[in-house]
């Protein structure tokens, strides 16, 4: 792999693994709010969803950067959601 490959892969890895997606309960106990991390892409506003409503999950744009995935947890361990 050529340096400037790696350079943009890890880039793009380091971008994937700070886009973490945070859920946190709102104040309807039925309701879910989901909170958008960028670690500096372009900002994505917080929603608001229903048990069994559908949602496309966002993807967010940075300059320089390639999105990879969702992730539930800080660490960005495990898989993407999809």
């Amino acid at each position: 792999m050529n340096k400037l490959k790696g350079s943009l892969l890890a880039a793009a890895l380091c971008f994937t693994g700070a886009a973490c997606l945070f859920i946190a309960s709102c104040g309807d106990k039925n309701s879910i709010e989901y909170v958008f991390e960028t670690n500096g892409g372009e900002a994505i506003e917080n929603v608001t969803l229903e048990p069994g409503e559908q949602y496309t999950l966002p993807i967010p744009e940075r300059e320089g950067y390639s999105f990879e995935g969702w992730y539930l947890t800080s660490d960005f361990s495990g898989e993407p959601v999809e």
